[in-house]
């Protein structure tokens, strides 16, 4: 389990590599683990979500301990996803701060153009989209405004709202739309926040979506 040094110094002391990676899919290396900073409990069937166990103190001891013996803090997943990424997929705050106190940057991209803030809108982590904006600019690389980074897509044209739609998190939805992202916006093959929500069939989402535009189709008319 995450916190659990003196294990991982045992396996270590036999044998055991800190960089190997899964066999699945995701190719991750214990690092990525200890950044989500959960471990799944069960995969969750029909309308039940995943659950996971969460102890995010435990998950920076952990990573503090992986970087102290020579991992590193941008490896990459089979999928190219950092540990920041992980990180902010997992609403983990805490390791999220310490990696970007190190000089890892807001703005890092996947293969596929994802940011740390597309991952966090999708998992309904608002607290991480707080911290993500008002610490962006933070790195002296990194000079663009609050909107930019709410705004900001990835290579398809997806935009940390559409993400929120597709992960059915309304409140982020909410809170992004107060601040600057647009409910019209098209990714690249056109489709808005509102066909990832009615494709998945995201309630939430949806409804969210559709009493906006309710409101401001209301306030159009006066």
């Amino acid at each position: 389990m995450l916190g659990h040094i003196e294990a991982l110094e045992w396996f270590v002391e036999h044998g055991a590599r800190i960089d190997v990676w899964s066999w699945d899919e995701h190719g991750v290396q214990p690092i990525h683990v200890a950044a989500f900073g959960g471990l799944l409990l069960n995969s969750g069937v029909g309308d039940i979500a995943p659950q996971f166990s969460r102890d995010f103190e435990a998950s920076l001891k952990t990573v503090k301990w992986l970087i102290d013996h020579n991992v590193s803090i941008n490896v990459r997943s089979k999928w190219s996803w950092q540990p920041i990424h992980e990180a902010a997929r997992g609403g983990n705050v805490k390791v999220l701060t310490w990696i970007v106190e190190r000089g890892v940057r807001i703005r890092i991209k996947t293969n596929e153009g994802e940011q740390p803030i597309h991952f966090a809108a999708e998992g309904g982590h608002l607290d991480v989209i707080k911290w993500l904006v008002s610490h962006d600019g933070s790195n002296k690389e990194e000079t663009t405004s609050l909107p930019e980074l709410i705004n900001v897509a990835d290579n398809e044209g997806l935009q940390p709202i559409h993400y929120a739609a597709a992960g059915d998190q309304a409140e982020c939805l909410a809170w992004l739309v107060a601040h600057g992202a647009d409910v019209h916006v098209q990714t690249h093959d056109g489709r808005l926040p509102l066909h990832f929500a009615t494709e998945g069939g995201y309630t939430d989402a949806l409804k969210w979506l559709v009493d906006h535009a309710e409101r401001a189709h209301e306030h159009d008319e006066l």
